[in-house]
């Protein structure tokens, strides 16, 4: 729901600018036929629910005003769209010396609790994580505006059709009602016309002229689609603008098809007709209903009714195809000429059509082509969708479809916000457009290899599972306040032998010295973006048999976080697995808050106990064979030194 939110952000975007023209020529054509001003604003409603871009080098829109992401005036904006002025980082500094990690404080008090805290993890999300929660309540309050105003248009059809049940068929598709004071259209397949009982005759011909004119222009389809759309960008006040001036320009070229061929007699016939049934007309109860204009600017803009000179008209249909043109489609982006290095290898090559093969590509890191982290791009060529990976700290998932066109690969994700170009080469090789792609900006530059112009992606074997190469993270011990609650999963057992035991939530990752006492080392999992739980962002969490290595495995990232419990040292890698169904990690089982082990003789439990579902109540206790059921046999051991 939140991609299709954002995607409806875009193409709102997009179409303000068709609008604006549409307004702007509505002012200037004022004595063209109204008929033009409607399909003027048929194309605008067209920008509106066209899910995709159509490039062209005849579009109007400034390329940089199309939605995407960058750098402008010196803000850089990562993948996510977030903010942040000149080179700063986004992510917050690490704490710490680099060392292992472990508990704050005098090494005589390490691992001691001090005035109710225990620092050993400022639980901060980042910044991509809040904006995420911004973008979830916004996307609800968007869908509840959007049900309310299709609720209401149900609503009144329903209300409506059973008021006119009772009505009285006169003639044809005409029916008399006494519960309208107005005539009014009702129905979208099979439109009927509902006047008022015993309404005069001659102004009945009048009343049906003007009727008559909107079931030819289709006028009834054309307003229903119009409500729906802005029922789905009841957000957007130029959207609202727009449906105004709809109604409005549709009441003003059925009058100008009804009274045209009239003599001066005849008009003033027909707006004294206009002018008894204008009183009482109440439009709110039937969102579909005609009319709910001032009838003065009707009156006036009749009055003043002359034949349209053919000059005139051609003109502003000029004006119609020159939106449509410029308005309709995206900025065409100049072709990559003369940009071609020579150690491309793509100088000269034929302009003919170049295959693309499916699987992985990566990128050649200058001259380190096995640099821990390459940005990597997959392709799957029978469905035209695409993975790409560059930002190892981004949490936004970059996939979508793609499409091919004069030797380009031309990249667009699934919630429409981002767009990525690469150029076929030579021994199946692609190239990385800079100029035709959205900000490719690394959160920070510590974590990643920064992708330049006509940076090369070459076919890689490899498939999934763990690249060789890594990088050494600084770590960040763990600081929580032990008087906070331990969550819905509570504390977690990942590992347990004779010596240690390693637990977390979403509070940090804790190794516990059974000997001592306290807790050894710890880890700030909210940094890495590790401490969800459940959820989208959830985060799989498993210890090596040996209890030497804890894997950390975000769901929705390629990246694998390794914790070496010795050394108390992160590593980075690339990860495009799960690590439980990998064999080749060799893996400790638990049970979440329980878990067994061999003392060398027999097998002993451990399980975790939380008392008052409070972190600093966090406890164990074990025991050999079955389970004590006596509550006094178990002696209960606390992990936080209290």
């Amino acid at each position: 729901m939140q991609n299709i939110f954002l995607k409806v952000l875009s193409m709102g975007t997009d179409a303000c600018w068709i609008i604006l023209a549409v307004m702007f020529l509505r002012m200037v054509f004022y004595k063209a036929p109204k008929w033009i001003i409607c399909f003027l604003w048929i194309l605008a409603g067209l920008r509106l629910i066209c899910p995709f871009n159509i490039e062209s080098q005849a579009c109007l829109i400034p390329r940089q005003a199309v939605f995407s992401s960058g750098v402008d005036s010196g803000i850089i904006k990562d993948i996510n769209g977030n903010t942040s002025p000149g080179q700063d980082s986004k992510i917050p500094s690490i704490i710490g010396n680099g060392q292992a990690a472990g508990i704050s404080g005098s090494s005589k008090d390490k691992g001691n609790v001090t005035g109710g805290r225990f620092n050993v993890p400022v639980v901060k999300d980042h910044i991509e994580d809040s904006k995420s929660g911004i973008t979830s309540v916004l996307t609800i309050i968007w869908a509840a505006g959007m049900a309310f105003l299709l609720l209401y248009l149900a609503g009144s059809y329903i209300y409506m059709k059973k008021k006119l049940s009772f009505a009285t068929h006169l003639y044809g598709n005409i029916w008399e009602c006494e519960n309208t004071g107005t005539p009014f259209i009702f129905g979208i397949a099979r439109p009927g016309i509902y006047i008022p009982y015993h309404m005069d005759k001659k102004q009945l011909s009048y009343v049906l002229a003007h009727e008559y004119a909107h079931l030819k222009r289709k006028d009834h389809i054309l307003k229903a689609a119009a409500f729906i759309i802005l029922s789905v960008y009841w957000f957007h006040p130029l959207v609202w603008a727009a449906y105004i001036l709809l109604c409005r320009d549709i009441e003003f070229a059925c009058d100008e098809k009804a009274v045209l061929s009239m003599d001066a007699q005849e008009r003033k016939d027909y707006l004294l007709a206009l002018l008894n049934c204008s009183t009482r007309r109440n439009v709110g109860i039937y969102p579909l209903a005609f009319g709910g204009i001032r009838i003065k600017e009707r009156v006036v803009h009749v009055k003043k009714l002359k034949k349209p000179s053919f000059i005139l008209t051609f003109i502003a249909l000029f004006a119609g195809i020159v939106i449509s043109a410029g308005f309709l489609t995206s900025p065409k982006g100049q072709k990559a000429e003369g940009n071609v290095p020579e150690n491309t290898g793509t100088k000269g090559v034929s302009p003919e059509e170049k295959t693309v093969l499916a699987g992985y590509y990566v990128a050649k890191a200058g001259n380190d082509d096995k640099a821990f982290l390459r940005p990597d791009l997959v392709l799957d060529t029978d469905k035209k969708t695409f993975s790409f990976s560059y930002d190892v700290l981004s949490s936004y998932l970059s996939v979508g479809t793609y499409t091919e066109e004069d030797n380009e690969l031309k990249l667009t994700t699934d919630d429409g916000k981002f767009y990525y170009t690469f150029r076929k080469g030579s021994e199946n090789n692609l190239y990385f457009l800079a100029d035709k792609s959205s900000s490719v900006k690394l959160t920070d530059e510590k974590f990643g290899i920064e992708i330049t112009d006509d940076m090369v992606f070459e076919p890689s074997d490899k498939k999934s599972g763990v690249y060789d190469d890594f990088e050494v993270l600084e770590t960040r011990q763990a600081d929580v306040d032990l008087n906070e609650m331990t969550g819905a999963d509570g504390a977690i057992l990942y590992y347990v032998d004779t010596e240690k035991i390693i637990f977390g939530g979403y509070f940090g990752l804790f190794v516990y010295d059974k000997a001592s006492g306290k807790i050894e080392k710890s880890l700030d999992l909210g940094y890495i973006g590790c401490n969800y739980t459940q959820g989208d962002n959830y985060c799989t969490i498993s210890a090596s048999t040996d209890g030497s290595k804890v894997y950390m495995k975000p769901l929705k990232k390629n990246k694998l976080y390794v914790y070496d419990v010795l050394s108390g040292t992160l590593q980075l890698k690339v990860y495009k697995g799960r690590i439980r169904e990998d064999a080749s990690l060799d893996l400790f089982y638990t049970e979440g808050h329980q878990a067994k082990y061999y003392d060398g003789k027999t097998e002993i439990t451990c399980r975790l106990h939380e008392s008052n579902g409070l972190i600093g109540g966090c406890q164990y206790f074990e025991y050999k064979g079955k389970e004590p059921e006596d509550e006094k046999e178990i002696i209960y051991y606390p992990l936080f030194g209290q």
